[in-house]
Order: structure tokens, then C-alpha cells, then sequence
């Protein structure tokens, strides 16, 4: 047993993209909703992409330059965030709000913090997002549990056997498909909430 085994940090698989490639890309992949944007929008939509894409990379350019950094807004990502902030805000937003907001985005976020994934909004962000998750998983779980009269006794076969055998019914179909309707549209007019978690 005298193998030496190289140990190593991930990414364990790696592949000839680089960042420029990856960010190339989103940018191409995100052009039809950037149409669709400006055809429904108008030019106030075009010279938001405009200016959000040219604020973020004169940012990062300029903070890198001035911090003695390697410049490299060549990877395409001040450009990605740039374009997803334009497509983030309402086509009648004043322009001082938008380029406040890439200046924010780039410098405070992303070069503050390091780079290129390595901002702290973007952990925080999955934290967040798990730990509602896992709340709303935990919470249904025992409001589930208080419909069964020998939660220990069943295993999770049975309860999985009873959740279909329940689903199945037609009448639970329409009332399901009733409270989805009537949340979304609580949802949508209040905004309060977000439908995805």
C-alpha cells in the first residue's frame, strides 16, 4: 500500500472553460430577454442595459487600477452583473439610482470582499434561502405529524403510502389546486412574500 494519493480542494472535475467563457455565455444566453425587454420598453430599457453594463465594468476597471490589482473586466462578469441589474429595475428608474446601485454592486460587494465569487451577499444569500427551507420543511413536517395518530408506529413508507393514497383523491386535487390559485394571486398583489420558498 505505498500509493500516494494526491488531496486537493475542489473543483475535482474540471473542464477548459474559463470565466471568460462562462460569463460569454450568460450574456448570450440572457440577449432574449434583453430584446424582449427593449422591444416592450422601449430605448428607456436599452439605455438602462447601456449604462448598467458600461457603470460596472468603468468600476471594476477603475477600482482595480487604482488598488495596483490586475485588471480584469475582460472576464465578462462586471458586464454579466451590469446587465442583470438593467433587467432588475423598472425601464422608468432614474439613471442615478441604477449606476449608485453598480457602483454598490462592484466595488462594496464583489471587490471589497475579493472578487469574483467570493462576495459575501452570495453566501448569505444561499443561507438564507436553506435555512427558510429547512424551516418550512420542519414546520410542515409536524403539522403532519399531528394527523397521525402513531407518528413512531409508521415508518416512512407508510406515511408516503398514505400521503398518495390521500393526493389521489379528486375532491384534494381541487382543493389543492384551489389554495395554490388563491395564494398566488395574495402573492402577487401584495408582494409581500416571495412564491419560491
Amino acid at each position: 500500500m505505498s500509493e500516494i494519493f494526491n488531496v486537493s480542494t475542489n473543483p475535482h472535475v474540471r473542464s477548459g472553460n474559463t470565466t471568460q467563457t462562462i460569463m460569454r455565455d450568460v450574456l448570450i444566453a440572457l440577449t432574449p430577454a434583453s430584446i424582449f425587454g427593449i422591444v416592450n420598453f422601449g430605448l428607456d430599457a436599452l439605455l438602462r442595459i447601456v449604462i448598467g453594463i458600461v457603470t460596472c465594468v468603468a468600476c471594476e476597471a477603475l477600482y482595480q487600477y487604482f488598488m495596483h490589482k490586475k485588471v480584469t473586466v475582460t472576464d465578462l462578469s462586471a458586464a454579466v452583473t451590469g446587465l442583470l441589474i438593467a433587467l432588475n429595475i423598472p425601464s422608468t428608474l432614474n439613471v442615478g439610482f441604477e449606476i449608485v446601485g453598480c457602483v454598490f454592486a462592484i466595488i462594496v460587494v464583489k471587490q471589497l470582499f475579493g472578487g469574483l465569487g467570493q462576495n459575501f451577499m452570495q453566501n448569505e444569500l444561499k443561507r438564507l434561502t436553506r435555512s427558510e427551507r429547512t424551516h418550512r420543511l420542519c414546520t410542515r413536517a409536524g403539522m403532519l405529524e399531528t394527523f397521525l395518530k402513531e407518528p413512531t408506529v409508521l415508518t416512512d413508507e407508510d406515511v408516503m403510502e398514505l400521503l398518495t393514497f390521500i393526493f389521489q383523491s379528486e375532491t384534494v386535487q381541487k382543493k389543492l389546486n384551489l389554495l395554490i390559485e388563491s395564494r398566488r394571486e395574495t402573492l402577487t398583489t401584495d408582494g409581500s412574500e416571495n412564491p419560491l420558498f
